[in-house]
């Protein structure tokens, strides 16, 4: 409200009330199926509230009308058809706006209209209890997407992810309700999403995790680059403000706020607020810490990880997300469970899209800004029909498949009963190494696939090196189509052949410009086929290889690992494990004179590698990171034998090295053979 009265709030009041009175003359509710009441209905409510002293005193018909013209919105939104307007899905950009309308219409009008009290109640019903067929909003983010983001993007999660947390601050405000910590129903997606923005953007801060559609657009127009995923200002200006009410902290106790501060200054920076935006919830002098010194270097939202090197613009960063469909019917959402990205930085300016080194890529890289090629509005319309229809193939994603004409369902619901159970099962960031563990990802099949096994763990052996190792069990699909069990991998240009490592191996440089993105090294499937690389749509932009091995049906283990070294010389050189007993796959990481081995075992996801571990390796300063072992449990590591090779032994024991609460053990065995615990 404009008060207390200054020069200008007579002013401003009479230009904000002839905004309201044209915004009330607009009245085609079902225009695009509703999707104005995100502002008009939302716009009306704030307006309202701020200049209501004025209203009530000198324009009380104008105020009559705006609430006449709030209410209009909501009562034909709710009188349609849920099919139309999308007002039960609780992950649409439609329902957002329409949820955020029904709770700033209630709280603004309060004592002035009818019908605001029942609109709250509403509110609070489908919040805490119960949206359709669906759990309230409260419980089924807190379930689904309680780490933040939007499942249809960030083209569209900007207004959306605010439509969805500043009916909280507002009730907080308006009526002293905390919808954020209520112990009936916590909505802790309301301030988790200061985290996500942090975590989830490149090293050069300019744009998100670019999954699910984006438009293409042209790059020519200023500001357009580098994306339509760009970091949303305005969103993370108003998590400022939630964060100073609803303090967080991370796993390591760090506070986030003044982190969070640091980051929107830094984006601030970059993309101007919008100015209302800074006058509402931008506080200039707030507690500030450099987010380029957060403790923490990973992030687990819910089922969506990301992990970094390090917070500068020289970072190494990868994200995964294992979720099952949500976007009901909207269909923006990507179903790309399992799919790995990696970005690097190259130590550029924060600010600067080009300091961003895109390396293995989702499939919007096709529209991104990169180098001086153009965006073509066909490419966004291929990548709709690959991913977004019913027949689709799924052919640009990082993902497993059985067959090139069909990939992950848009069927197959994450609130479904009996629900699918894709989820990042194993996730553990010890320092030196993180490991995330994707499980359950052939619940994303359709049962025709006959996809029946596959898991993704991707062990980051920071600063630059990602051992993948993907467990599939499959058969022919019962839809016609052969058998064809294959993993896909899109880089940025351009992936070229060059001479493997150790035998068995297949080894890809990707570079173009003088510019070195990484590498990809396949090692099992042994001397496996790799088919490409495939100029996706002709575009001269995405590039994907195929990954077959020599069997067509059952069981198939796929170790394969990405280097974002910035030369070709710096790669680590890799090969298979020489393992002398049957219960582990791994790889070992060659870079002058200290080596990396990274072990996993040979069954199910999640199931500990039951005896003794023996394998050799040469006799160089080497860290071992061995996953798949009991929780909690302790193991006597040795490692014997002179000249160049090394024997390493790994057996239960009651005393030794114990492994973490996630089954994962880190030791360093000098070249004498001598074992310390990792540090």
């Amino acid at each position: 409200r404009l008060t207390p009265a200054d020069p200008s709030t007579t002013a401003w009041a009479q230009k904000g009330a002839a905004v309201l009175a044209q915004m009330v003359t607009f009245t085609n509710y079902a225009a695009d199926h509703g999707y104005g009441i995100r502002n008009f209905a939302t716009g009306m409510a704030i307006g309202y509230d701020w200049l209501y002293d004025y209203l009530s005193a000198s324009e009380p018909a104008l105020a009559a009308n705006v609430i006449t013209g709030m209410n209009g919105w909501i009562d034909w939104y709710d009188s349609q058809p849920a099919s139309f307007n999308f007002r039960q899905h609780p992950t649409s950009n439609y329902f957002a706006g329409y949820y955020a309308a029904k709770a700033l219409t209630a709280l603004a009008t309060d004592g002035e209209n009818p019908s605001a009290a029942s609109y709250w109640t509403a509110f609070l019903g489908m919040h805490r209890t119960a949206l359709g067929t669906h759990a309230g909003i409260a419980p089924y983010y807190t379930r689904f997407h309680d780490g933040g983001g939007w499942a249809q993007g960030w083209q569209y999660g900007p207004l959306s992810v605010r439509n969805m947390i500043e009916p909280s601050l507002a009730a907080m405000t308006a009526k002293g309700i905390d919808l954020v910590t209520d112990p009936s129903a916590p909505y802790q997606y309301a301030v988790n999403n200061g985290l996500h923005l942090l975590h989830f953007s490149t090293p050069s801060l300019t744009m998100m995790d670019d999954r699910d559609e984006l438009a293409s657009f042209n790059p020519a127009d200023p500001g357009a680059c580098p994306s339509k995923a760009k970091t949303p200002v305005t969103t993370a200006v108003t998590l400022t403000e939630m964060l100073r009410r609803w303090p967080v902290a991370v796993p390591s106790g760090d506070p986030v706020a003044p982190r969070l501060h640091s980051f929107v200054r830094a984006v601030r920076q970059i993309y101007p607020n919008a100015r209302w935006s800074d006058m509402l919830f931008w506080d200039d002098t707030a507690a500030e810490a450099p987010y380029t010194a957060t403790p923490d270097r990973s992030y687990l939202a819910t089922n969506y990880v990301s992990m970094r090197s390090d917070w500068s613009t020289s970072a190494t960063m990868a994200t995964m997300r294992a979720i099952a469909y949500s976007d009901k019917d909207n269909t923006h959402e990507h179903p790309d469970g399992g799919s790995l990205i990696i970005t690097r930085g190259n130590g550029g300016p924060v600010g600067a899209w080009q300091t961003d080194v895109p390396f293995l890529v989702s499939p919007n890289f096709l529209l991104r800004c990169y180098g001086t090629t153009g965006i073509s509005s066909t490419w966004a319309n291929n990548l709709r029909t690959d991913l977004l229809t019913t027949a689709g193939a799924r052919a640009t994603l990082n993902i497993f498949r059985n067959t090139t004409t069909s990939g992950q369902s848009l069927g197959i619901y994450q609130d479904a009963v009996p629900a699918p159970q894709p989820q990042i099962r194993t996730f553990e960031d010890r320092g030196m190494f993180v490991l995330a563990r994707a499980e359950n990802l052939d619940d994303l099949y359709a049962s025709t696939t006959n996809i029946s096994e596959w898991s993704r763990d991707v062990v980051f052996v920071r600063p630059n090196m990602f051992v993948v190792y993907d467990r599939t069990t499959s058969g022919t699909p019962t839809n016609a189509t052969p058998a064809d069990p294959h993993l896909s991998w899109h880089f940025a240009p351009t992936p070229v052949l060059v001479t493997p490592p150790s035998p068995g191996a297949v080894r890809y440089d990707v570079a173009d410009a003088g510019v070195f993105k990484g590498a990809i090294t396949t090692l099992l499937p042994a001397s496996a086929n790799v088919s490409g690389p495939e100029n996706v749509y002709a575009s001269n932009k995405l590039f994907a290889l195929r990954v077959r091995g020599a069997t067509t049906t059952g069981s198939i283990k796929w170790l394969t690992v990405f280097d974002t070294s910035t030369t070709a010389a710096a790669v680590a050189l890799a090969s298979r494990v020489t393992a002398l007993t049957t219960n582990i796959n791994g790889a070992l990481l060659r870079t002058g004179s200290s080596n990396t081995v990274v072990l996993f075992g040979v069954g199910a996801a999640g199931a500990p590698i039951a005896g003794t571990i023996r394998y050799t390796q040469p006799a160089a300063a080497t860290a071992l990171y061995v996953t798949d072992l009991a929780p909690n449990a302790t193991y006597a590591v040795t490692a014997t034998g002179s000249g160049s090779s090394r024997t390493v032994t790994i057996a239960p024991a009651t005393t030794g090295f114990t492994s973490s609460p996630r089954g994962t053990l880190y030791v360093t065995i000098a070249a004498t053979g001598a074992v310390s615990i990792g540090i």
